[in-house]
């Protein structure tokens, strides 16, 4: 049963929902968990008509959390239309972005499964419609489907390789390289092409890139006047504007 939240009804204090502007059909639902978990055409149209029956279809406002790491009922969230964005807080309350979220990005699986907290915060970067599975009916799913059991462990394996790289990346690349390996990260991640004519602006503020790659504010302010000098680049206020990907590709290349 896909519900619909309106303005002013909420799941917690601190999630105002608002009126969907797509009408979700079972279809397009299922094209979008194909694309999260590489399913095949008939278990994908199994696990999307279950997920639709079971789960909650909510609108979000932009700056309005999907998730939080209190949050004492684990759920599957899948991001259907807009982006979000996953963030961490320090001890001392500063808030560092994560990563972005296109349509197709899934997360609080492994929360379902070992039943612990996430580690972030996951809010609306812009209104995003969002799909929501709680964690027990998820695992309900799990048991009657071989296939789904071996997405999932497909999933989370592609998951481990990717902080298993980023582990690597960070003892062996220069702070340069991992700067522009995570600038194109985030293009890639908030939806744009990262052609070499696209310009993409992504909302970041140097905090939290100094924090994503393990350095100092002043080194990040450092590197990212040489990227604009370059012409690879430019800083506004809390945005970095993309302007030449491929030249931060090349980066990557010759470390």
């Amino acid at each position: 049963m896909v519900i619909e939240m309106t303005r002013g009804a909420t799941l917690s204090a601190e999630r105002p929902y608002c009126p969907m502007t797509t009408t979700w059909t079972l279809p397009k639902v299922e094209a979008i968990v194909r694309k999260a978990l590489g399913l095949a055409d008939g278990i994908s149209h199994f696990v999307a008509a279950a997920a639709f029956e079971k789960g909650r279809i909510i609108s979000v406002p932009k700056g309005n959390s999907i998730s939080l790491r209190t949050d004492t009922e684990p759920s599957l969230y899948l991001l259907l239309s807009g982006s979000a964005r996953i963030s961490v807080n320090t001890a001392a309350g500063r808030e560092f972005l994560v990563v972005f979220f296109e349509p197709g990005s899934m997360w609080g699986l492994r929360c379902c499964l070992d039943l612990q907290p996430n580690y972030g915060d996951v809010s609306a970067d812009t209104d995003a419609d969002v799909l929501v599975l709680t964690g027990a009916n998820l695992r309900e799913l799990m048991r009657s489907s071989v296939e789904l059991n071996d997405a999932v462990v497909q999933f989370l394996c592609a998951r481990v390789r990717t902080v298993s790289e980023g582990l690597i990346q960070f003892a062996v690349w220069s702070s340069r390289a991992r700067l522009a390996s995570r600038l194109l990260a985030l293009v890639r991640s908030h939806g744009f092409e990262s052609e070499i004519a696209t310009v993409s602006r992504v909302a970041i503020s140097q905090e939290s890139l100094a924090a994503m790659i393990g350095t100092s504010r002043q080194r990040i302010n450092k590197l990212l006047k040489d990227f604009e000098a370059e012409g690879m680049i430019r800083i506004e206020y809390n945005m970095i504007v993309v302007t030449d990907a491929a030249a931060l590709q090349a980066v990557l290349d010759d470390d």
